[in-house]
């Protein structure tokens, strides 16, 4: 399918509830290689830029959450230097998307409660939402990967992105440590040592969690 008929079909969507979206056209019945290269593409693309707010969150729910499509599965179900190559490019998401549209300023509101058509929402449940979670079968370069993904994030100078990753990472190394990979209690720990926030209250906030999961 030509990517910019798959992009119109997937970013031009009304405004309205997610659950209303139409994501039965054709676009979303590519093959798993063909959808990654549409997403990898879009990720780079500045035409993207060109939706409003809210087509960028409904069209990225789309791709990355586990209920709508069959598209999560490009990184759970492809080869793994695929699914790597894929899940390292969420870099982007957070460098072009997240630090673009979410709120510059501290959100001191739980992620569920924000609008669920902001960038905020879709940040600050990326990770619950996305198909990948850490599992042996899964492999230790996919899970790295992640970890790339969320340690270049905390270098972000956006306070909502890194309350949003530091709570995943502090999941994340719960259930890691289970599986051999310290690398989250690593990452959580050398952030507590050189906090990217200037805000004391967000640095706070960070360690009461950081303290919490790793106590």
């Amino acid at each position: 399918m030509d990517y910019y008929d798959w992009r119109n079909a997937v970013f031009n969507q009304p405004i309205r509830d997610l659950e209303d979206a139409d994501y039965e056209s054709d676009a979303f019945n590519l093959s798993l290689d063909e959808a990654l290269d549409h997403i990898d593409r879009a990720l780079m693309d500045d035409g993207l830029y060109a939706f409003k707010e809210e087509q960028l969150v409904i069209g990225f729910s789309l791709i990355f959450g586990k209920i709508f499509t069959d598209y999560p599965w490009c990184y759970t179900r492809l080869p793994e230097d695929r699914r790597v190559r894929g899940i390292l490019n969420l870099r982007l998401l957070y460098s072009r998307y997240f630090l673009k549209y979410c709120s510059q300023s501290y959100l001191d509101t739980p992620g569920y409660l924000v609008p669920p058509l902001s960038m905020d929402h879709l940040c600050f449940n990326f990770w619950d939402r996305f198909s990948f979670f850490p599992t042996a079968e899964g492999g230790p370069r996919a899970t790295h990967a992640a970890l790339d993904v969320m340690e270049s994030a905390l270098a972000l100078p956006n306070d909502n992105i890194i309350v949003a990753v530091v709570e995943n990472l502090c999941f994340w190394a719960f259930v890691c440590t289970d599986l051999g990979i310290d690398r989250p209690v690593s990452v959580l720990r050398n952030w507590l040592a050189n906090p990217t926030t200037k805000n004391i209250a967000v640095g706070n906030i960070c360690k009461q969690m950081i303290d919490s999961w790793l106590s």
